[in-house]
């Protein structure tokens, strides 16, 4: 069990599966969220990354009929290539960003050239107290929330020797079908298919050809590791509002997330991804809002789809 593998496997398995989706998730966030800084840009990357790979891992076996690792690795690769070469060039072009107190002052003289309508004056409040609370920064207790929300995610993976509930039997099942012939086919003496979304088996096969690890060690640990990207990402699209550590507060004293996911009903928690590019654009102002932000939006949510329809919902 994972508990055997040791601290080194579960660091070195996350460390991959975050890592070979950072650079779109990181191109991800710059278009989304381009005022974010170091922190929040770290809070947002891990749902970011993931979900490139949950999307690439579940599409490539709907187009194709069969999961194939070297077809995934060579998705990542382009993934991560056209990404690289879009962050390049906004960095070529990329022009002095403007502070908080320069966009409100930016608001304000569109107000009153529109003659200080209602809704312009509520903007400018907002943008005002937006600015207050960069000013203040973020509360000194955020690192250690951050700290603490990652060790309960993750601690399972440590102190449990298989996930808890019944579910992980069929997705491990399916996986390892994945892992070994590619296929969603069911073995002898059975007949038929499976018809479950495939990006959370599909990942959690990709993850046991490349590491080794049991089919039930990978559920285990792809499914408590996105309930860590969920919460760091959800905090890290509140921050905007200077949020951040309330919600994640909020979210971590939630039995909700915590049941279903100990409950091993993981795919149901990983579609909750498309949660946090809901919270980056769907609530931006419309002056905020750009085609480009939607297209992306769209794409996600298309992503989330084959992993569960619940988070597409």
């Amino acid at each position: 069990d994972i508990l055997e593998a040791g601290l080194f496997s579960i660091l070195f398995a996350s460390t991959l599966l975050i890592g070979l989706g950072l650079i779109p998730g990181l191109a991800l966030i710059r278009v989304l969220d381009p005022g974010a800084d170091r922190l929040r840009q770290m809070m947002l990357a891990p749902a970011a990354s993931l979900l490139s790979l949950y999307g690439l891992a579940g599409w490539l076996v709907v187009l194709r009929g069969e999961h194939s690792i070297g077809y995934l690795v060579l998705a990542i690769l382009l993934l991560n290539g056209l990404s690289a070469t879009f962050g390049w060039q906004r960095e070529s072009v990329r022009v002095r960003r403007l502070s908080a107190w320069e966009r409100l002052e930016e608001i304000e003289a569109a107000a009153e050239s529109e003659a200080g309508t209602i809704e312009l004056e509520e903007d400018v409040a907002a943008e005002r107290k937006h600015a207050a609370l960069i000013e203040t920064g973020r509360p000194n207790w955020l690192p250690w929330a951050l700290g603490i929300s990652a060790i309960v995610c993750l601690s399972p993976l440590l102190i449990l020797e298989r996930p808890m509930g019944v579910d992980w039997l069929g997705f491990a099942t399916l996986s390892h079908r994945l892992a070994e012939t590619g296929s969603m086919m069911l073995p002898e003496p059975n007949v038929g298919q499976w018809t479950y979304p495939p990006g959370f088996p599909a990942l959690a096969a990709f993850l046991e050809q490349a590491t080794g690890l049991s089919p039930s060690d990978c559920i285990h640990l792809l499914g408590q590791l996105t309930l860590f990207a969920i919460l760091w990402g959800v905090a890290g699209a509140a921050d905007r509002w200077g949020a951040s550590a309330t919600t994640l507060l909020a979210l971590c004293l939630a039995p909700a997330l915590f049941a279903k996911a100990f409950d091993s009903g993981y795919p149901t928690v990983a579609s909750q991804l498309g949660l946090v590019l809901g919270l980056l654009v769907l609530v931006k102002p419309p002056r905020e809002r750009s085609k480009r932000m939607d297209i992306l939006f769209a794409f996600g949510v298309a992503f989330v789809g084959v992993i569960h329809p619940t988070g597409s919902l």
